[in-house]
């Protein structure tokens, strides 16, 4: 399962004081998989939950961005329509990733 290979890894790296983003596209069910085998350690308080979004033109942009092998192509809107009907958890914070730089992004993140 994802989960636990996500953790694996992710617990691995904590414990050596690593910075870890587990980065990959999560529903709500998933994140509380993950939310519970992180808070089986004492390393809950090192994670934040965070839910990218960006407009469809956005998304359109960035997919195109990637090496074409990891395009989504006409998936992009599939995924986005199924991310935005998701009800999140109040543990995840969203946050609108639109026009924004990556440092602006991932300020606001390290700012949650």
């Amino acid at each position: 399962m994802i989960v636990d290979l996500s953790w694996a890894c992710a617990e691995k790296h904590l414990k050596s004081r690593f910075p870890v983003a587990i980065e990959n596209v999560w529903s709500p069910m998933g994140l509380d998989l993950l939310r519970e085998k992180i808070g089986n350690s004492n390393l809950i308080n090192e994670f934040k939950f965070v839910h990218l979004k960006c407009d469809l033109n956005e998304n359109f942009k960035r997919d195109n961005l990637r090496l074409l092998d990891n395009q989504m192509n006409e998936r992009v809107e599939i995924v986005k329509s199924e991310l935005e009907q998701y009800k999140w958890q109040d543990f995840v914070h969203t946050v609108d990733s639109s026009s924004k730089s990556i440092k602006e992004t991932l300020d606001i993140i390290l700012s949650i």
